[in-house]
């Protein structure tokens, strides 16, 4: 009984050290060019006074990007993403003629082009 434990505890070992090293390679700044910035707080200065007031706040339109736990899953799903979704589409569509034709008799043409 002792060795089935031990097994238990190093196998929960591994995998949390696994979890640990996946979670740290995602690099949020895949996407974020030389030239852009990527918006971690937003602090708003009048006459060198940090400004708290609602009124004001609601008149940011850029946000953060938001963390669950200090970690933001949105921005690595994000960058996970492909690059340009409708060309990749496009292709899956063309590499069966009759795939499009299958697909406006269930749907239709507009919901298709939309797709």
């Amino acid at each position: 009984m002792g060795k089935t434990l031990r097994y238990i505890n190093t196998a929960a070992k591994i995998s949390l050290l696994f979890v640990v090293l996946v979670i740290n390679s995602c690099n949020t700044l895949k996407r974020v060019s030389e030239d852009e910035l990527l918006l971690k707080k937003n602090t708003i200065y009048a006459d060198s006074a940090e400004v708290k007031s609602e009124d004001i706040e609601s008149l940011i339109v850029q946000e953060p990007n938001t963390t669950i736990l200090g970690y933001p899953l949105r921005l690595n799903l994000y960058n996970l993403a492909k690059k340009n979704p409708d060309s990749s589409y496009s292709a899956w569509l063309d590499r069966n003629e009759k795939r499009e034709r299958k697909l406006i008799n269930f749907l239709s043409k507009k919901q298709v082009d939309r797709l």
